[in-house]
């Protein structure tokens, strides 16, 4: 007589969901860094016995390892709306999508923005085949894509505990409403802002383009533009550091980009031999990114910036020499 249970299965499969969740992640997250899509968070797990049971409980599976699909289970969040219909495709292309729920569009309830997100469950497909998807492909798996806001509202509703309306105190009901709508305008207009600021750096391209860089205002979009048509051979640092060189210029009297091309021009021979002596890295042969060419332009021309830059790297020189704080004395 056998008596093992469906929790002596379980513990036999472990392994076997453990492996499903390294190789559903690792594929999924791949998949969509090349696609170039910013990623916010993944979150990937399997749902321990304890869970498992509780669920069964709630549920009332006769067989929950068969009825279960989020015994492996992953989160995906990214920024904005638009990101939801792109990973979503992404989802359908890496894996066999079994079924959807759309909880999103599907749902035109403010109130229940909580529980909004777009819900796969997916498997392996057939054609993955060899020793490393032994045992994978028979197992279905949850997959869950949201932005930045519904996650962070609904782990505000998880953590009040709220599964519903119903379960909402009817003094709360009006404020719980309300929050939940305020996060979802505030996805919507993420999104507009977002294709917004995408206009702008298009049209700040545009302008560069077709006219010559007077009376073009310096600003990050304006200088990220200018810096990748002006130095289209040297390699483009990020927004973030972009965004910083733009403080400092602003900060410094540069107002406008014709104002930055000057800078560039007047410290050209000075900055030719700099890199060739120093070259990033003391590596013979190195450039300097975008961003370098302009900062140690800057410092070549105003001197004032030169010691403001000295001051700003013996500081975080000395923040990095100090103890760290607290622990045995």
């Amino acid at each position: 007589m056998n008596d093992a249970t469906w929790q002596d299965e379980y513990e036999r499969r472990a392994p076997t969901y453990a492996r499903l969740n390294e190789e559903a992640r690792f594929a999924i997250k791949d998949a969509i860094e090349r696609e170039g899509i910013k990623l916010h968070s993944l979150v990937s797990r399997v749902k321990t016995l304890e869970s498992l049971e509780e669920k069964c409980q709630r549920k009332a599976y006769s067989s929950p390892l068969d009825e279960a699909p989020d015994i492996v289970g992953l989160r995906l969040v990214v920024l904005f709306l638009s990101d939801l219909s792109r990973v979503s495709e992404i989802v359908a292309s890496v894996f066999d999508v079994l079924s959807s729920e759309d909880k999103i569009e599907g749902d035109d309830d403010p109130s229940t923005f909580g529980y909004m997100s777009k819900h796969f469950e997916v498997r392996i497909p057939d054609t993955h085949r060899g020793p490393r998807y032994e045992g994978l492909r028979e197992i279905r798996f949850e997959i869950q894509v949201r932005t930045l806001l519904m996650d962070a509202w609904a782990n505000v509703s998880h953590y009040l505990a709220y599964k519903g309306d119903s379960s909402i105190p009817d003094e709360l009901r009006r404020d719980f409403h309300a929050l939940s709508g305020l996060f979802y305008v505030a996805d919507k207009h993420f999104e507009l802002f977002f294709d917004r600021a995408r206009t702008v750096r298009e049209q700040a391209a545009g302008l560069l383009r077709e006219k010559s860089t007077e009376n073009v205002d310096l600003n990050l979009d304006t200088l990220a533009a200018f810096l990748e048509q002006r130095f289209p051979d040297r390699e483009h640092v990020s927004r973030a550091g972009v965004a910083s060189l733009a403080d400092d210029l602003l900060r410094f009297g540069y107002k406008q980009i014709a104002d930055v091309e000057r800078l560039i021009a007047q410290a050209s021979d000075k900055f030719t031999e700099r890199e060739k002596v120093n070259p990033p890295g003391n590596k013979p042969g190195a450039r300097f990114a975008d961003v370098g060419v302009v900062r140690i332009s800057l410092s070549l021309v105003e001197p004032a910036y030169d010691a403001y830059l000295r001051q700003h790297w013996k500081s975080l020189l000395n923040k990095s020499k100090r103890p760290p704080q607290g622990g045995a004395r």
